[in-house]
């Protein structure tokens, strides 16, 4: 997992269609896939991002006039693979346990 920006101090990329196709082909070029591929871990952890900007949304709604429900910002995840996916189990169950 790694941010599109390629900086954890700061994930943002401009929302720019051809600064994302640049980042993305860069992006690609330096992944190294390997195995098992476990794809439970970074679902159970963009839950946990969402349900963060859902309360900075909530936050910042009583904050500022007019705001209700608008978002600043989105999240977008690509799971690239070897193959198969090795904890799809798990993974049906998270999913299916959680309210969404």
């Amino acid at each position: 997992m790694f941010p599109l920006s390629r900086s954890i101090r700061n994930p943002f990329t401009p929302n720019q269609s051809t600064t994302l196709d640049q980042t993305y082909s860069d992006c690609l070029s330096m992944l190294e896939l390997s195995v098992p591929v476990n794809v439970t871990p970074i679902i159970q952890f963009f839950k946990q991002i969402g349900e963060h900007q859902k309360k900075r949304l909530a936050r910042k709604s009583k904050e500022v006039r007019g705001c209700k429900n608008t978002v600043d910002s989105f999240y977008v995840l690509y799971v690239l693979t070897t193959g198969i996916i090795d904890d799809v189990a798990p993974l049906i169950k998270f999913i299916t346990e959680n309210d969404w």
